[in-house]
């Protein structure tokens, strides 16, 4: 891949991402066979040491985002396919953790302080979570063809497995005899995975007898490479659905549009990375309520909010209009924490921004879908909110073809077919502006068209 294809500038963002990779980073694949990773970083149990031999894993093609930053694309190594990376926070629903792993926290993990979390390493999000107990597991759901572990190394973590999709476990460690001095470090590389949806279970294994490892395993975030293009077709363009656009949704039960405060204290440095898109989230405390999410594209995904109020929600996404199930999942938005109050120094909850909450990629551009998020967690008093504040999509089309326009609340005229859902202002209109595209237009282009312009205009005046 030439350097001009595997860069990808910087997101202004208060958020330090890291360094961009240089331009020999990896690029996806779609072997069918069992997935390769980096060797170097393998774990041998029978090893006098726990120190990963050679140099350690190459770096992701991107850097971690924070949520409300648009994605990129990149193309692949044939030069006519797109990727682009979805990063997934251990605060995530899509990352589970077992009960009884005695997972620590930035506020409650004994090596952090009230006033300054230590290591203060400027974690994703400002969030890990660690585990001491030998056996507690870990389980990513995600999408794509590489997957990017990152987490912590040093002389108190140990030795620890990976499960990818119940294949044959793979042994590796993350002794180091230095300490981590700056933001996570990338613990293990997955490549030529088959493009769709995977299960990625890591088991901490701890400290092996007679050797160096320490007892810990610390996670901080995945990046997922995925697939959003079609060799032949156009570029892919990003359509967002946020603030009040999210009220066009067709919706059933009762729901509000809340105005979210913006309380959450910077980090080191005075980073503070924006937590809610628009500062509002669409919310609802009704047992089986329903947001349907109506599009085309080759990619989805959806944020919010996660608290100890929120509960259950199942995610089912179909093919219209034969409404057949492409996969329907349950998730779990409950997280051990609450609102701030003014006497902590630090909120009670870890992370109260927005979260990635439903993803998935690999998508036939060519059929029409339905993503139908339902709140399963009304039913309990204490646990009864689900909320969205941003949903995302990619499509292939072009970026200045009307947009269609959704049923909405159910009395727009839009044809219904629109990835925004926005209610139809007339009989075959556009929708209500909820489908909006954001992805930038190729600065090339935009220089052809300027010189053109300029070329019209400087011929009329000499004539």
């Amino acid at each position: 891949m030439s350097s001009s294809t595997s860069r990808v500038p910087q997101h202004p963002t208060d958020f330090d991402p890291g360094p961009v990779p240089s331009s020999d980073s990896p690029v996806a694949t779609t072997n069918p066979d069992r997935p390769t990773s980096d060797a170097t970083t393998s774990a041998d149990p029978g090893s006098p040491t726990s120190s990963p031999p050679g140099g350690g894993p190459t770096t992701p093609t991107w850097p971690a985002i924070p949520p409300t930053v648009t994605p990129s694309f990149v193309l692949g190594e044939d030069g006519s396919t797109y990727y682009t990376n979805t990063t997934i926070d251990d605060f995530s629903p899509l990352v589970t953790f077992s009960e009884d792993g005695n997972w620590l926290t930035v506020r409650t993990d004994p090596a952090s302080s009230a006033v300054r979390p230590a290591p203060q390493r400027n974690w994703f999000l400002g969030t890990y979570k660690r585990t001491e107990i030998r056996n507690a597991t870990v389980t990513i759901q995600f999408y794509g063809s590489e997957l990017y572990l990152y987490g912590d190394k040093g002389p108190n973590f140990g030795v620890y497995l990976l499960e990818l999709d119940e294949d044959t476990p793979i042994l590796q460690t993350a002794y180091e005899q230095a300490s981590g001095t700056d933001r996570a470090q990338l613990l293990y590389t997955f490549r030529d995975l088959t493009e769709g949806r995977h299960d990625l279970v890591i088991t901490n294994l701890g400290t092996r007898e007679g050797l160096n490892d320490g007892p810990s395993l610390l996670f901080d975030f995945a990046i997922a490479r995925q697939k959003v293009g079609v060799p032949g077709r156009l570029r892919p363009q990003v359509f967002e659905i946020k603030g009040d656009e999210l009220q066009a949704l067709a919706k059933n039960g009762t729901w509000s549009l809340n105005t979210v405060q913006d309380d959450v204290p910077p980090g080191q440095g005075g980073a503070k990375p924006e937590i809610y898109v628009e500062r509002k989230a669409f919310w609802t405390t009704e047992n089986l309520a329903t947001l349907t999410v109506p599009f085309r594209g080759t990619g989805i995904q959806v944020y919010g909010g996660r608290n100890a109020t929120h509960g259950s929600y199942r995610a089912t996404l179909l093919t219209i209009p034969s409404n057949t199930i492409v996969r329907s999942e349950t998730y779990s938005a409950t997280a051990d924490c609450d609102f701030a109050v003014p006497d902590n120094i630090r909120p009670a909850c870890d992370w109260r921004g927005s979260s990635l909450k439903y993803s998935a990629a690999d998508l036939n551009p060519d059929e029409r879908y339905e993503l139908v998020l339902e709140n399963l967690g009304g039913g309990d008093a204490a646990r009864g909110v689900f909320e969205v504040d941003l949903v995302r999509t990619v499509d292939l089309r072009d970026a200045n073809d009307p947009v269609e326009g959704g049923d909405g609340a159910g009395n727009g005229n839009g044809n219904g077919n629109g990835s925004g859902g926005g209610p139809g202002n007339s009989a075959g209109s556009s929708g209500s502006g909820a489908h909006k595209m954001v992805a930038p237009v190729d600065p090339l282009l935009n220089f052809i068209l300027l010189l053109v312009s300029f070329l019209a205009v400087w011929k009329t005046l000499k004539n």
